[in-house]
């Protein structure tokens, strides 16, 4: 009931925003593709990212990590990757707080 009660606060409180692309990151691959699945469904873009962007996560994510999206983490979720951190998303090739 909590959930419900925050849930119909943030309807109430937050105007929706107007989005068209979704960056869809989870730890299973299976539950990517039904989220990329339903996104899709409700009119939503889920594009391919960038090949730059691609190739960063390759070299900072397991060798079997899907990089494309959904990207599929594989069990690295363990890894310092949290969702603020992919914000920069469908639109920046290099984010800023990318370490070296």
């Amino acid at each position: 009931m909590v959930e419900l009660f925050d849930a119909a606060k943030a309807l109430a409180v937050y105007t929706p925003a107007k989005i068209e692309k979704v960056l869809v990151v989870s730890s299973s691959g299976g539950m990517g593709v039904q989220i990329t699945d339903a996104l899709n469904a409700a009119g939503l873009s889920v594009p391919e990212l960038p090949k730059d962007v691609q190739e960063e996560l390759r070299r900072r994510l397991l060798p079997i990590a899907v990089v494309a999206n959904p990207v599929d983490l594989t069990g690295a979720a363990w890894m310092n990757i949290s969702a603020p951190r992919w914000r920069w998303g469908l639109d920046t090739p290099t984010p800023p707080w990318w370490p070296p």
